[in-house]
């Protein structure tokens, strides 16, 4: 690409960006025909030469106060303030001041009932728009088309193979996603590279629970018979989401055994609670972490300063941050899809391994 050519490509999207406010790496691509990664690269060079300019994941936005999307409301509705969406929620937030719009948040405790008067009560705020966690197979997402706003779903990805064909028009919301089947394989690569050759997989019985087996399934074929990779899944109460103790107890035994045994020589463990209770007994048993089994966390939120856990996380401060970028670019461009022939997008953000102190080479390599 000649020096003209950029010049003239960075002219445009210079003008762009002061038309609107903001700019995303995705249309510009299309629009001028060249790659994302050039876009990227000369989003990178205008934000050090505007001085209202401010780099997002996905484009550019305007950090001048006033200027970004004055006025918008933006719903936030979320199941849980928990460890877990405390990452997502200041994610949001940070996004939201960026762009200079007020969000308004609740929760609903993952209860259905509380779930559906949530909905109601936004229902009754003037929102512009909404970023949500609701459950397809209950009345969430058809109290949410009801509602009538630019919505992104979060965390909830649409499978159309999965959940009801009333559904129609599903492609018409957008949704950013943690790719948790991207994630299992993460860590089951970690470990096998490692040298383990024989990996248990314990997954709490959660909304993360399908993706994430499916994963561990997938890496679990393309690792072979090297690498033997065995499944369990952990029900848990449907109030409290912690494991059962009637069928956890019995489990954690049996896996403290059989790594005493030498049988198992690493275990990746969702979520942070389990991996942490699994150290713990593990320890008791005197059997050490990583020098003998190596433990890797699935979610990585929730871990104390003793023991540090390797973690596969999820990018929880992105998905907020995408998330309210992409309501507020659809508000300002006033939703017209079939204007720029665009679908709804489904973005999925692919989690990331941090590792610490408790996985290691194994011992049997």
């Amino acid at each position: 690409m000649t020096g003209g050519l950029a010049e003239q490509r960075r002219a445009a999207i210079r003008r762009e960006f002061a038309r609107r406010g903001s700019v995303r790496t995705a249309d510009l691509a299309e629009r001028l025909g060249v790659s994302e990664r050039t876009v990227q690269r000369d989003l990178d060079w205008l934000a050090d030469q505007l001085p209202t300019g401010r780099r997002v994941y996905g484009g550019l936005v305007s950090a001048e106060p006033g200027t970004a999307a004055p006025g918008l409301r933006i719903g936030l509705l979320l199941p849980v303030g928990d460890h877990y969406y405390e990452e997502v929620i200041a994610g949001a937030e940070a996004a939201a001041a960026a762009l200079n719009v007020r969000l308004v948040v609740g929760t609903y405790a993952y209860r259905e009932d509380l779930e559906t008067a949530a909905l109601h009560r936004l229902g009754e705020v003037r929102l512009d728009g909404l970023v949500a966690t609701v459950d397809y197979r209950g009345h969430g997402y058809h109290q949410l088309r009801a509602l009538g706003l630019t919505t992104v779903v979060i965390e909830r990805p649409w499978h159309p193979d999965r959940f009801s064909s009333e559904v129609a028009d599903s492609d018409q919301i957008d949704h950013v996603c943690s790719d948790h089947h991207a994630g299992a394989g993460i860590g089951l690569r970690h470990l096998a590279g490692l040298g383990h050759r024989s990996v248990l997989c314990l997954v709490r019985g959660t909304a993360t629970a399908v993706p994430l087996l499916r994963g561990l399934e997938h890496g679990a074929a393309e690792l072979g018979p090297s690498c033997p990779v065995e499944m369990h899944a952990v029900p848990v109460d449907p109030e409290t989401l912690e494991p059962l103790p009637e069928v956890w107890q019995p489990l954690l035994a049996d896996v403290i055994e059989r790594c005493r045994t030498g049988a198992v020589t690493a275990i990746f463990a969702h979520a942070d609670w389990e991996a942490q209770e699994l150290h713990r007994r593990l320890a008791t048993a005197g059997i050490a972490v990583p020098d003998r089994v190596s433990l890797l966390a699935y979610d990585g939120v929730r871990i104390d300063p003793d023991p540090v856990l390797s973690a596969v996380t999820p990018r929880r401060r992105w998905i907020g941050a995408m998330a309210v970028e992409t309501v507020v670019d659809r508000l300002r461009s006033r939703g017209r899809r079939s204007h720029e022939q665009r679908p709804g997008y489904q973005v999925s953000l692919v989690p990331e391994l941090i590792l610490r102190s408790s996985t290691a080479p194994s011992p049997c390599a």
